[in-house]
């Protein structure tokens, strides 16, 4: 060969051009893979400059990964392979719009949902259209002639301009918030919500037949009980969030995400949800800046607590997930954050003040609420002594960080009784975290395992715990009272072909699942609750609306659940009739009494 001449690949072609086709296919799918993040975050203004730099940065990126797949296998026919590439990017793209408007369905608007499936939709008929086309090529070793070079290209440049019209279309709703006049006649029932993280009724209902939660297991007969649907995929903040505010995430605004601000997609640009199943995160935001997610920034929604306070009704709020302390008139307020900054001794935010004074109502209570932390020899031995001897550390930090709440929720209510009290435990989650697997496959072994009764020991001994201290709260609580417990989602349990993959070859099968959400749990106790009513069919949504009804208010139509009216007895239904506002948000917390 003459020194001079460019070598050439087995089709025709130079290795460049044989790399420029095979970059080709991936910065389709990369262009895509940049506007999926307009669809995730309809937030961002969805600007010319905006739109042209994501999409050439995913295609940049999408690009060189598959370019260099075409550097390494130079001596294929990549000419002929091509439409087989765009047909395949064309799929993956289709398949990549329609898996995360599965994926975000609480998180992202009704409508960009929607606007997600109809652009899988027309990039699944143009996948098949290409699909077509290169089969009777390859079949019929035919060229490609004019007509089928331009259809794949208009197809593919097609497929673009159905991503950009469906984005282009989305207008987020503007709704004006008026207030709403409540009328404040009769008093309300005093309100206690404890929200326990992981609290299933797959480790409750064993444990109350076997007789160690004799409190719950009154409540299964005297009060209304159930599983909790939670959201998908669960994130703990987005979760007990729409515990407490009635609305899916999209609506109040906390995602469970940190913010990034990558220089790839413009400094001010936030992004919030990322695309699922790719480690986007990893590749996608090399040199991003990347900040925790604020209530006090993102919050949209009107969390109960917060409502109750500006009707006028004394609350009182200790560790709820996603709380901060804004311009509502809380008698006092501890979020979950205080207790987040003290654990792992973070400097005090504001010099001169003590550490996360900043999360805390009144300003002044963040000092003295450090000092309720509980170390572990102030730890009551009655619930570590069944759990073995030395009792573990989860369950020694599980019990240290319920207690330091319970402890500080018991001397604030005793100085300044609220009429509303909001609760949150998460030591059970920790537990979980450690033990409930192990639990989980023992209750399928015969018999149990060493590890399974060690597991049950342990959890046992903390569902003990949290029983006494829900008894403590149910007789503290003056009548009449509603008295709720309530569980976000659940633990992971390992199923029965999962189970038995483990006992034949150890460990986890493939590294976990996606979108699978346990369930949650909840109890409704009081003088207007029915007993013995199994719930069926609740979610998260569903818990602000039913409070709202059982405390006498009217429920705002722009909560998304409805009133487990199933929950009431009979003569509460008929003297108190279901009553609807328009909204909630209009209220002024200034003009609370």
């Amino acid at each position: 060969m003459n020194e001079r001449e460019t070598p050439r690949t087995s089709s025709g072609v130079t290795p460049l051009f044989a790399v420029v086709l095979a970059a080709l296919p991936g910065a389709v799918f990369g262009g895509h893979l940049g506007l999926l993040l307009f669809f995730l975050n309809p937030e961002v203004p969805f600007t010319a400059g905006r739109l042209l730099t994501a999409t050439l940065a995913g295609a940049a990126a999408c690009a060189g990964f598959t370019a260099a797949l075409g550097w390494l296998f130079r001596h294929r026919r990549w000419r002929r392979l091509l439409p087989w590439g765009l047909t395949v990017a064309l799929a993956l793209a289709a398949g990549l719009y329609s898996t995360h408007a599965s994926h975000y369905a609480f998180y992202l608007p009704a409508r960009i949902n929607d606007q997600l499936l109809r652009t899988a939709a027309w990039l699944s008929l143009a996948t098949l259209i290409c699909f077509y086309t290169a089969l009777l090529h390859s079949l019929g070793r035919r060229p490609y002639g004019w007509r089928s070079r331009a259809a794949f290209w208009l197809l593919t440049a097609g497929s673009f301009f159905a991503a950009f019209d469906r984005r282009s279309s989305y207008l987020p709703l503007a709704v004006e918030a008026m207030p709403v006049p409540i009328e404040r006649g009769a008093p309300r029932p005093h309100l206690v919500v404890v929200g326990i993280d992981t609290l299933s009724l797959d480790a409750v209902l064993p444990l109350a037949e076997e007789g160690g939660l004799p409190f719950l297991s009154a409540a299964l007969e005297t009060g209304a009980y159930g599983p909790l649907r939670s959201l998908r995929p669960p994130r703990h903040r987005a979760s007990w969030t729409t515990v407490a505010t009635g609305q899916f995430p999209h609506r109040h605004g906390i995602l469970g995400a940190p913010s990034s601000w990558s220089p790839w997609f413009g400094r001010a640009t936030e992004l919030r949800l990322l695309p699922a199943g790719l480690a986007f995160q990893r590749w996608g935001l090399i040199g991003a800046r990347t900040e925790p997610e604020s209530p006090a920034r993102h919050l949209k929604g009107l969390p109960l607590p917060e409502l109750l306070a500006r009707l006028g009704v004394t609350t009182g709020s200790v560790g709820w997930p996603a709380s901060s302390p804004r311009d509502a008139p809380l008698l006092w307020q501890v979020s979950d954050r205080f207790f987040s900054t003290v654990e792992a001794g973070d400097s005090a935010a504001v010099p001169g003040t003590a550490p996360g004074a900043e999360e805390v109502v009144p300003r002044d209570l963040a000092a003295r609420a450090r000092l309720f932390a509980v170390n572990p020899e102030e730890l009551d031995h009655r619930w570590t002594a069944s759990a073995g001897t030395p009792p573990s550390e989860p369950l020694l930090a599980a019990l240290r960080a319920d207690q330091w709440r319970v402890g500080l929720t018991t001397a604030l209510a005793r100085e300044a009784p609220p009429r509303a009290l909001f609760l949150h435990l998460p030591g059970l989650e920790r537990l979980s975290r450690a033990f409930f697997e192990d639990y989980a496959e023992g209750r399928l072994e015969s018999p149990p395992s060493a590890r399974a009764e060690a597991a049950a020991r342990e959890l046992g001994a903390h569902h003990r715990y949290l029983a006494a201290v829900l008894e403590e709260l149910w007789l503290a609580t003056p009548e009449p009272r509603l008295f709720v417990i309530v569980s976000a989602s659940g633990p992971e349990v390992p199923g029965f072909v999962e189970h038995l993959w483990r006992r034949a070859f150890g460990g986890p099968p493939l590294g976990g699942a996606v979108g699978k959400t346990p369930d949650g749990a909840v109890f409704l106790l009081g003088d207007a609750i029915r007993p013995g009513t199994l719930l069926t069919g609740a979610r998260t949504v569903d818990v602000v609306p039913t409070l709202l009804y059982g405390l006498g208010l009217p429920v705002a139509r722009d909560l998304d659940g409805r009133v487990w009216t199933e929950a009431f007895r009979p003569d509460f239904l008929a003297a108190h009739p279901l009553a609807f506002v328009p909204t909630y948000r209009g209220l002024d917390p200034r003009s609370a009494p």
